[in-house]
């Protein structure tokens, strides 16, 4: 019989008494070398570190798991462990934490409070028997009654309560409250654009001629919009305002939380700030209605006082109403993102990474594949030597059933609920690797409308 122990470092002293009583009892057991470069390839140093091991203990703590190396660590066993015969993942905690999500509704072993008693007793007796612990079963999931772990909760609170949370918002924000999405917007910027060029059909006809462009053309999206922005010259930046807010968008539930989150108490701070990549000022208008002082800054040189919420638009910014700033650039369309990219002193880049480095982050309505956001975090997560994860964001969780119907549709023969199980359960896992790497620790919410919720729950008890 052999063990290979996965532990944090700062818990070595309670390790090492695990390892002792794990030798006496005869079995024999191994632990993780020197850590490597941090981006190597974790599976073929684990393939190595765990070679002929029978069970892999993961020591769970607040420090294992608020290490990006060890989730990295973590995923990598059970990225594994999906694909192997048999589970062989022990958890063992030794502290109060939230169990990693893909480790959920497995049973443990509880040594908190250094109870080296009948828990690591029944520990040895279970390594001594041979036996598995049972697969996980997450075909059926239950509804989320807490959202999110309790201690991750806590931890935002705890940084709400002292003034240091800043809330990232993307699309999702606006899109809740009427804001087109970008396909919806890129198809009325064409039909405007081919209003101008001298297409006098009738609006249905119209749309019916920008599906086919797009469709025959199949150009990327940012592409698009960079002839867009060629096409209508001057009139671009009034064009892209008037689509966003045709609709007459107000507000969501949604964005009421977020509200709620701006609104200083006695007993509290409110945000220390908002990043939005939206062109749009929903947020703003609603806290107008609130009464609650803000001020819109997109571009270099602009400056809030203290009793202001600053609300940092570092793709650029459309108000519904008034002048429109011809300094400023729209990262909507190609060049946009190339200069971006070019330019690491960038106002833009520069707000990013100092909220970055100084604030505990949560990512709000954000898919997390913007190239340049995600070359951001990778950035501070390199000037970060404790590779804490410093930072959230909210992922929905993939539903079993709708991948297996759509693996049985496929035509894809027998047990297509065995494999949905596994695929969402690596998908899940990679993500979760992904985000870790980049520092960030993912709140799984089965519905998007559940963020409201979680953000209502932070002021909760303040």
């Amino acid at each position: 019989m052999k063990v290979f122990v996965s532990y944090s470092r700062k818990d070595l002293a309670t390790v090492e008494r695990l390892l002792a009583a794990l030798d006496a009892a005869g079995i024999e057991t191994a632990r993780e070398a020197d850590r490597g470069q941090w981006g190597e390839n974790l599976i073929e140093r684990i393939n190595q570190g765990v070679d002929g091991a029978d069970y892999v203990i993961v020591v769970l703590s607040p420090s294992y798991l608020e290490s990006a190396w060890s989730q990295q660590e973590l995923a990598t066993w059970r990225l594994k462990e999906v694909g192997s015969d048999r589970p062989f993942i022990l958890p063992v905690l030794i502290d109060a934490i939230d169990m990693p999500s893909f480790l959920q509704g497995r049973d443990y072993f509880d040594l908190r409070g250094g109870a080296f008693g009948p828990a690591l007793q029944a520990l040895i007796d279970a390594l001594q028997r041979g036996e598995s612990p049972a697969r996980l079963t997450r075909s059926r999931r239950e509804p989320c009654s807490t959202l999110t772990g309790a201690h991750q909760l806590e931890k935002l609170r705890e940084e709400f309560a002292k003034g240091n949370l800043s809330l990232f918002c993307g699309a999702g924000i606006s899109i809740s409250a009427g804001i087109p999405g970008w396909s919806v917007l890129l198809k009325h910027l064409i039909s405007q654009l081919f209003s101008r060029v001298g297409e006098k059909t009738a609006i249905d006809t119209r749309s019916s001629v920008v599906d086919v462009y797009q469709h025959f053309f199949n150009l990327p999206p940012v592409v698009i919009a960079q002839y867009l922005k060629n096409g209508l010259g001057r009139d671009f930046k009034e064009t892209v305002r008037r689509a966003l807010y045709a609709g007459d968008p107000t507000s969501s539930p949604l964005i009421d939380a977020i509200c709620e989150l701006c609104r200083p108490q006695r007993e509290r701070k409110s945000l220390s700030s908002i990043v939005t990549f939206n062109f749009d000022d929903l947020v703003e208008q609603n806290l107008g209605r609130n009464r609650i002082r803000y001020r819109s800054i997109y571009r270099e040189g602009q400056r809030t006082v203290s009793s202001e919420l600053p609300i940092y638009h570092v793709h650029g910014f459309l108000p519904r109403e008034g002048a429109l700033d011809e300094t400023q650039d729209l990262v909507f369309s190609s060049d946009a993102y190339h200069t971006q990219f070019i330019d690491p002193f960038s106002w833009s880049n520069l707000t990013q990474l100092n909220h970055l480095s100084q604030n505990t982050c949560l990512f709000v309505g954000l898919s997390m594949t913007d190239p340049n956001l995600r070359r951001l975090l990778d950035v501070s997560m390199r000037k970060n030597p404790e590779k804490t994860l410093n930072h959230f964001v909210f992922r929905k969780r993939y539903d079993v059933d709708e991948c297996a119907q759509a693996i049985a549709a496929s035509g894809i023969q027998g047990r297509a609920e065995e494999h949905a199980l596994r695929l969402v359960e690596t998908a899940e896992i990679l993500e979760e690797k992904d985000a870790n790497a980049l520092g960030l620790n993912l709140i799984w919410v089965n519905d998007f409308c559940e963020i409201g919720d979680v953000l209502h729950s932070l002021a909760d008890d303040l």
